[in-house]
Parts: structure tokens; sequence; C-alpha cells
């Protein structure tokens, strides 16, 4: 006799309700396009820079920028579906502004940069910028 062939969810299978809106994805957390920040190079007594990036979906997030010999300067975080932490902010980009009140100090001195964008230990992106005099 031949089997019955069961089908097994698929890694990316939607959970949905009895009305068809979607309720949880399995699909992993990730950045979609480019992670990006503007103006870079900035100064940060001109306003600073805005990194720009969007989520697949809600996850708590967090922001840590090294120096150029990878001593961690700043490590910010933010709430699951509030800015920086969600998927569906108005024009669909999370705005993460870094100024000189960002650093909680008056001496960050100009050169290069670099960031990275973390959810519970994983890096989902990261880039460099350049804060000039």
């Amino acid at each position: 006799s031949v089997g019955q062939n069961k089908e097994t969810p698929s890694d990316n299978e939607l959970t949905v309700d009895q009305d068809n809106s979607i309720l949880s994805t399995d699909e992993p957390l990730q950045i979609v396009g480019k992670l990006l920040n503007y103006p870079n190079p900035f100064s940060l007594r001109d306003g600073g820079t805005v990194i720009r990036y969007q989520l697949n979906k809600d996850a708590p997030i967090e922001l840590r920028i090294y120096d150029q010999f990878a001593n961690e300067i700043l490590r910010d975080t933010f709430a699951f579906g509030q800015n920086g932490g969600s998927s569906n902010s108005a024009d669909y980009y999370n705005k993460v502004q870094v100024k000189k009140e960002t650093f909680n100090t008056t001496n960050i001195p100009a050169g290069i940069y670099f960031y990275a964008i973390l959810s519970e230990g994983k890096v989902l992106g990261k880039g460099k910028m350049a804060i000039i005099p």
C-alpha cells in the first residue's frame, strides 16, 4: 500500500488567524535593503547624522559604535516596535540620530567610526561613518 504524504510546515510558513491576518512568521530577523547613514561625513556640531534601516519584523535592537581602535564608544538600545526596533515606521525606515548629545561627552574627535545594528547578540548590519571637525 502507498503511505499518505503528510505535509510539514516550512521554515518560512506564516501563521494566520481565522480572518487571514498574519500572526507570526518564522522568517529570520534581517535588515531589508541597505543600511544607510546621511550625511556622511558629518560634523557633530552641525547636527550629526541619521542611521536609517528597515527591518522585516519588529525586534529589540542595539546600536553599537566603535572607534578605529575597536573601542566601544556607544551602546544604545531600542524597544521592540518603537523607532529603532520597528518594521512598520511611517516611511518604513527606522531613523536613529547620532549627534553630539548621543555620546554623553564633549570629546569625540574627528575620525572614522564603525557601527553595528544587533538584535539578541546577532549582527544584522554594519557600516562606517566619518566625523569631521
